[in-house]
């Protein structure tokens, strides 16, 4: 709909819901850069930077070498090693790995020493902006677990 021929209370409401948004979203606003500013936060940035920015640069020196290799070393890269693969073909292989094993290695790096805490603060998050909001905070209600029987005495055979 063309907003010249929008009547009066279309343009109201959309107004009223705008403005309601605007005051939603700073709230929001607010409750992320309280938890951005928390030293938690800054201890999950702190490591992220420690993993990521020594890996990155070691595998982008691999990844310049092995072009350098192909720059300079075409004679040597083309030197057959088993059969029908060659140097450059197993150092291409290679690079497959590492790239696997960065992305093994990082996520391992983040299931240790970061998403535990990512969680709780996602948690915290989450509570404040129920606070904003006006709701009651805290964890979710679950349910009790299920017992299940114990088996007869009987041996418990299932038939």
């Amino acid at each position: 709909m063309q907003p010249d021929t929008m009547s009066g209370d279309a343009q109201g409401a959309v107004t009223a819901g705008t403005s309601a948004g605007g005051a939603a979203s700073a709230a929001r606003s607010h409750v992320y850069r309280s938890v951005q500013r928390s030293a938690p936060f800054v201890r999950i940035k702190r490591s992220r930077r420690q993993f990521v920015l020594p890996a990155c640069a070691v595998f982008l020196c691999w990844y310049a070498l092995y072009v350098a290799l192909a720059v300079v070393g075409g004679d040597a890269l083309g030197r057959p090693l088993i059969g029908p693969l060659n140097t450059a073909m197993v150092l291409g292989l290679a690079q497959f790995a590492s790239t696997f094993a960065l992305a093994g290695a990082y996520a391992r790096n983040a299931s240790r020493r970061r998403d535990r805490t990512a969680l709780n603060l996602r948690w915290i998050t989450q509570d404040q902006e129920r606070r904003e909001a006006g709701e009651p905070a805290g964890p979710v209600e679950v349910p009790a677990p299920v017992e299940v029987p114990a088996p007869a005495e009987g041996g418990g055979e299932v038939r």
